[in-house]
């Protein structure tokens, strides 16, 4: 429901901004998804919005925006933003992010 997506975005918002960065999302999936693969795969999936097994960059930015991580959509900030994360995750440069990318993504951005 939205409400309680509601109360894990507010609860993850650790800086109180009323928007969470990435590592506050990564903080906030991490704990959720430590425990098995399953999960991980389930948060992947959401992202992966198409379902052909990469996350694409258009993916990525929408996800982010709904979650909040992001500034404005369009704004030249946003854009550089989303287009860094994808090229540091992207690490076989395939022009999408594979699920194993993902979880080291995750993973490194948890510390």
């Amino acid at each position: 429901p939205p409400e309680v997506a509601d109360q894990v975005l507010r609860a993850a918002d650790s800086d109180g901004g009323g928007t969470l960065s990435f590592d506050e999302f990564c903080e906030a999936v991490v704990p959720l998804c430590a425990h098995t693969d399953r999960a991980l795969r389930r948060v992947f999936d959401v992202f992966d919005s198409d379902g052909n097994g990469a996350i694409e960059q258009h993916e990525l930015r929408t996800m982010l925006s709904k979650l909040g991580v992001l500034g404005a959509a369009g704004s030249e900030e946003t854009e550089a933003k989303v287009d860094r994360m994808f090229k540091t995750a992207d690490m076989d440069h395939s022009g999408g992010i594979s699920f194993a990318e993902f979880a080291r993504m995750i993973e490194e951005a948890s510390g």
